[in-house]
């Protein structure tokens, strides 16, 4: 008999249902360009990829943590597991960009609740909305850091991640799949196989069509790739301004370089 001692991580294996998610959101999001408002089943869906990409995230960090306690355990916040893990000064910069994502996802998690007030024309279209948190939401000290309450619509001071529940959208997930692939892409880098090892994206063939196309590399930055090519061109030069991404133009079809340091 052949006993196998495994520890149970999810990792990137929930990437699949992130893109799922998108997958579901993306004909929504081409035919609505302008926002807010959102429309509600680009918002769940977004919603839902923000929360399992965290979560793919911590995963990966408490694989690494299994093999390198650093006095951790499960009950350390995700953002202190990524200081001990990262604590250079080169990080310093994407940590507080991590930080904001987890800030978007709080607010999902959390369902935090906000006042939101619309002025609509004669046609009743909206002419304008404006968001002030609720009574019963108590911002914690993170959410106070990374956004000015104040600012119309409420986001992240650094990558503008939307912190209303239901203004989560394509962009926000956009985003948060950079920053988190690059914090993958530095773990893996510094503690190496198996300890913080990536590998290919898992296996989805039927969303190759939506994301890769004819391209044959199956790397995570390759799928956040077909995403960003899918975006509408303000949304994708601000997701490239913000993360320090650059893209051309290659016999017709658009490469980006900077998604990690290493790819």
């Amino acid at each position: 008999m052949r006993i196998e001692k495994l520890i149970s991580i999810q990792s990137t294996g929930l990437w699949r249902v992130v893109f799922e998610c998108l997958a579901n959101a993306l004909p929504i999001y081409r035919n609505n360009p302008s926002r807010p408002p959102l429309s509600r089943p680009e918002n769940i869906e977004c919603a839902a990829a923000i929360v399992l990409l965290v979560v793919s995230l911590e995963s990966h960090v408490n694989r690494l943590m299994y093999f390198e306690p650093q006095q951790l355990d499960t009950d350390i916040p995700l953002s202190k597991k990524l200081t001990t893990y990262l604590p250079d000064q080169t990080h310093k910069r994407l940590l507080e960009q991590m930080d904001e994502v987890t800030v978007c996802r709080d607010a999902v998690t959390h369902a935090l609740v906000w006042q939101e007030e619309r002025k609509s024309d004669a046609k009743e279209s909206i002419v304008s909305q404006t968001w002030r948190i609720a009574s019963i939401t108590k911002p914690r000290q993170k959410l106070r850091k990374c956004i000015d309450l104040e600012q119309q619509p409420p986001t992240s001071r650094l990558l503008a991640m939307n912190v209303v529940p239901i203004n989560v959208d394509v962009v926000d997930v956009s985003k948060a799949l950079v920053v988190v692939c690059r914090l993958m892409r530095e773990l893996e880098q510094k503690y190496g196989n198996p300890k913080a090892w990536i590998g290919l994206f898992p296996s989805a063939e039927e969303l190759v069509p939506t994301f890769i196309g004819r391209h044959t590399d199956d790397s995570l930055e390759t799928w956040i790739a077909g995403l960003l090519r899918q975006l509408h061109s303000h949304h994708l030069q601000e997701v490239l301004d913000r993360l320090g991404v650059t893209c051309v133009t290659v016999s017709g079809d658009i490469e980006f370089s900077g998604m990690s340091r290493y790819r």
